[in-house]
């Protein structure tokens, strides 16, 4: 069946109108903010049992709420390395690799024990029941409602938006946490 040219121009620009409404409903769409343990790491020697955070989208300038529990199974000792992968969603729902940059992205620390500031091995603050220092002693470390001020951002619009990745902890060479997560930051 051939239609007529004012017909398929009708069915084109409907068409084009969906695809267009599709985008924008991307574009608005926010992940809820998680951290949760990565399949086949549930024996791994730190565990996350429980993550929480308040409000759900992070407001830079803001505050978060957090909650969380995290179970050390074994002691942990220094070097332990970080290897995180972000990324951070685009037009059209296409998922782009965070470069490292200043720190933020997808990085690679060598020795997250020697970098840490606090080698006293308590945290200051709201987070003075957690470790921040090697090495960890196994335990159950959780924190309730802990407040936590998160500073304005560059006023650069491509820092705000979605981003999803994964952690993993190596101590000694030896894999013993891996977490993945997802938040979105806009302007507060």
């Amino acid at each position: 069946m051939v239609l007529p040219s004012n017909m398929l121009l009708i069915r084109l620009s409907s068409a084009v109108l969906v695809l267009f409404h599709c985008i924008a409903a991307w574009e608005d769409r926010a992940l809820s903010s998680s951290l949760q343990q990565c399949s086949g790491f549930a024996d791994a020697p730190i565990v996350v049992d429980y993550f929480d955070m308040s409000p759900d989208i992070i407001a830079a300038p803001g505050n978060i709420s957090v909650s969380t529990c995290i179970t050390v199974a074994e002691n942990i000792t220094a070097p332990l390395s970080m290897q995180v992968e972000l990324r951070k969603v685009f037009k059209w729902g296409i998922w782009v690799p965070v470069p490292c940059v200043d720190g933020f992205g997808s990085c690679t620390y060598e020795d997250i024990c020697a970098d840490s500031p606090f080698q006293t091995g308590s945290c200051p603050g709201e987070l003075h029941d957690l470790p921040c220092a090697c090495p960890v002693s196994p335990a159950t470390y959780c924190l309730s409602n802990a407040l936590i001020a998160i500073p304005a951002l560059h006023n650069d619009m491509q820092v705000y938006g979605s981003y999803r990745g994964a952690l993993l902890l190596s101590s000694n060479g030896e894999e013993v946490c891996c977490a993945d997560f997802a938040f979105t930051i806009r302007h507060g």
